[in-house]
């Protein structure tokens, strides 16, 4: 969980006993000592297991943004992507990695990786994840992420100023809000989101189209699609039995056919 300062904190519980002694760990320190780098933590992240071809490791996916004055334009907030690499079984000590800190991770902001200036391998030797500054003017993350067959999907609430002018702090608002869908290895746009015929920079997030502070991303799963319209759900090249589809209000920001099924658990007492 985040907190007010930045920080990213793990909670390690027994895996057996109620009584025995919980540890906590600093896993990140994301802000600084300026009011433009003051950044804090609202919401929850999303934590999956991630596997990068040579290592697994706690994908750890967080976002910035000052909840109590959402019109704020001078803390640069960020998006993060955390690996935490201790998840073996046994006592955890975090001793592979320490408390990450900005410079422990890639800059992912100019999509250097996705437009070929570098390989993910080069970018991301010696880091422990990624980071993304968002480039609007006050944008910021007011709602959890969420991180879904090695995608990662978040929404930015952006304060528009009035008449070109600067952001009213005192009032209401519309945003320019967006929904961002990346890899989560890498940060790299997933598809060519303003059909320009390439894929680059600008087609990480598509536009939202509510002007408020935007709720959490969903996914949605359907079945029986008749994907090749053939009128035969499910029983030719093209149907899909299993299909996704992700929204952000009423923004439709991805879907396909995928292999991740829904599971279910309950407790019996």
């Amino acid at each position: 969980f985040g907190d007010m300062g930045g920080q990213v904190w793990r909670i390690d519980l027994h895996e057996t006993s109620v009584t025995s002694t919980s540890k906590k760990y600093k896993l990140a320190n994301l802000a600084g000592d300026t009011e433009a780098t003051n950044r804090r933590f609202f919401y929850p992240p999303s934590v999956g297991m991630a596997d990068s071809g040579t290592s697994r490791f706690l994908a750890v996916a967080i976002g910035s943004g000052y909840r109590a004055h959402p019109l704020n334009t001078v803390i640069d907030d960020h998006f993060y992507l955390l690996q935490d690499t201790d998840v073996n079984v046994g006592d955890t000590t975090m001793d592979s990695t320490g408390t990450l800190l900005p410079s422990s991770l890639y800059n992912a902001s100019a999509n250097e990786i996705g437009s070929g200036i570098t390989t993910l391998s080069k970018a991301t030797s010696g880091k422990h994840g990624w980071y993304i500054d968002l480039p609007g003017s006050g944008e910021k993350v007011l709602s959890r992420p969420l991180i879904f067959n090695k995608q990662l999907h978040f929404n930015s609430y952006h304060p528009v100023a009035k008449s070109g002018g600067a952001v009213d702090v005192c009032k209401p608002t519309k945003s320019n809000g967006k929904a961002y869908v990346l890899n989560l290895l890498d940060a790299t746009p997933t598809s060519d989101i303003n059909e320009d015929g390439k894929i680059d920079v600008n087609d990480r997030a598509h536009a939202l189209e509510e002007n408020t502070i935007p709720a959490d991303p969903q996914v949605v799963f359907t079945t029986a699609q008749d994907k090749d319209g053939d009128g035969k759900p499910d029983s030719g090249p093209g149907d899909c039995n299993n299909y996704t589809d992700f929204w952000s209000g009423k923004t439709h920001t991805a879907g396909s056919c995928t292999t991740v099924d829904r599971t279910y658990w309950d407790e019996q007492q």
